[in-house]
């Protein structure tokens, strides 16, 4: 797999950078990846028309998928912190056949997990309820996809490809959508093989137009060593600091449908809309990355931080405060049964608790970009604190007498203060490192 760096041609250098073209970039993005997002959503509705049992099993094979992403979001910024930051020929070299050997890497270690897997497909269905072997099956082969699309759109990234980056992302929610609507509604094909096909398409669509927009220049020598020790020393902390932020995003989730049971659809109903934030301004992110990358590694300045700082801060504002004023509209606009209505006070909380989080992301990519992973321990200890205090909050408000929305409320409150404290704590290092880079120019 050939996805070097196209070398100097492949990106403005950062000091000829714009506003206009960084906001042009953010949100060709954002809308990017909000469409393909609700086009992901849409699936469900589809999904549903197969029956409970169906639908089950397709959510089982999701679920399963998504525990691919903590390390092919840790993978991708890896690529892309890489990508950006190669300036001469040997590191081009060296990233091509990096990608390369970790695109056979993850090949081996998915046909090991196959093996592993057909000789365990018994229990493995068993214990997570699907009935068609056919479900996991295509949930498989949909996570090698998942896993080969990081190293393609972690190039385009670093290289601020990022019409292909996000033509991508909308493939993936697109193909999903028009694949199942013939699948279900054209075919009648209506069970869960059938859903989870939607999802392999969509994935494969995502990686062959990233992998066609990444793939531009000759093969690496036979002779190019892969810097193994390098890569592992990178990836365990960057994987850890991209991971927290999806942590705190989604966890809480997950501690609600152990402790609340069928009673958590509720509070997934008012989660769901308070994550607009995330789904809408992260991409930006995605944006700011590699030109800071880019501008550590030609000591130019560079004013990617503050615009995305600007961007994501009055814009996840302005869209908390619109929740606020109208909590029930995004429940009408995604056709809720009425019995949700009564979650609908909730969700301006969630949507307030989430904007420290997507600042946070802010800072902490900064310090990741920069290569500054001291940041990393904290924010696992801030992890660990919101797993404590979110189980022992279900677990203490699952059984009150209280209203149902009155029991949901302290849990959007625990995740409010774990999302402010890892913005506090990404706030005093990137503070600390920005102390250190203006003494050091001082010295200089």
């Amino acid at each position: 797999m050939n996805l070097q760096a196209a070398g100097p041609t492949a990106a403005k250098p950062p000091g000829e950078e714009t506003r206009a073209a960084f906001l042009r970039q953010g949100t060709w993005v954002s809308l990017a990846s909000f469409t393909g997002g609700f086009a992901c959503y849409l699936v469900h509705l589809f999904a549903q028309k197969a029956g409970t049992a169906e639908y089950g099993n397709f959510t089982a094979a999701i679920r399963l998928l998504e525990m691919a992403a903590w390390p092919a979001v840790g993978l991708q910024t890896l690529i892309a912190h890489q990508t950006a930051s190669a300036r001469t020929p040997d590191d081009h070299a060296k990233l091509a056949a990096s990608t390369a050997a970790l695109a056979k890497a993850i090949g081996v270690a998915w046909l090991l997990a196959g093996a592993a897997l057909f000789a365990l497909q018994g229990h493995a269905l068993r214990a997570l309820h699907i009935a068609h072997p056919a479900t996991m099956a295509i949930a498989f082969c949909a996570a090698l996809a998942a896993l080969l699309l990081p190293l393609a759109a972690g190039t385009l990234q670093g290289r601020q490809q990022f019409t292909a980056f996000g033509g991508a992302v909308l493939a993936n929610g697109l193909v999903r959508l028009a694949a199942v609507a013939m699948l279900f509604e054209v075919l009648r094909w209506r069970s869960a093989p059938s859903a989870m096909s939607s999802v392999l398409l969509g994935y494969l669509a995502a990686l062959a137009l990233a992998w066609q927009a990444a793939r531009r220049t000759p093969a690496p020598s036979a002779g190019t060593r892969v810097p193994w020790a390098d890569w592992l020393r990178r990836f365990v902390p960057i994987s850890l600091g991209a991971g927290a932020g999806i942590f705190l995003a989604s966890a809480d989730m997950v501690f609600a449908q152990r402790h609340f049971g069928n009673e958590a659809g509720l509070y997934a109903a008012a989660s769901t809309m308070g994550r607009v934030l995330p789904m809408l301004l992260g991409p930006v992110i995605a944006v700011m990355f590699p030109k800071v990358v880019s501008a550590t590694g030609t000591l130019a300045r560079s004013n990617a931080l503050w615009w995305t700082l600007a961007i994501t801060g009055a814009g996840g504002a302005l869209i908390a405060f619109g929740l606020t004023l109208w909590p029930e509209l995004p429940l009408r606009m995604a056709r809720f049964k009425p019995e949700y209505a009564g979650i609908a006070p909730l969700i301006p909380k969630l949507a307030w608790a989430m904007l420290p989080l997507v600042l946070g992301g802010v800072l902490v990519n900064y310090l990741l970009a920069r290569g500054d992973h001291r940041v990393v321990p904290w924010l696992v200890v801030v992890c660990i604190g919101f797993a404590v205090g979110m189980d022992y909050g279900c677990a203490h408000w699952a059984s009150a007498t209280v209203p149902l929305p009155d029991r949901f409320a302290p849990l959007a409150m625990t995740l409010a203060l774990a999302n402010t404290g890892y913005l506090l704590v990404a706030s005093w290092f990137v503070r600390l490192h920005r102390r250190e880079e203006a003494a050091a120019a001082h010295v200089g």
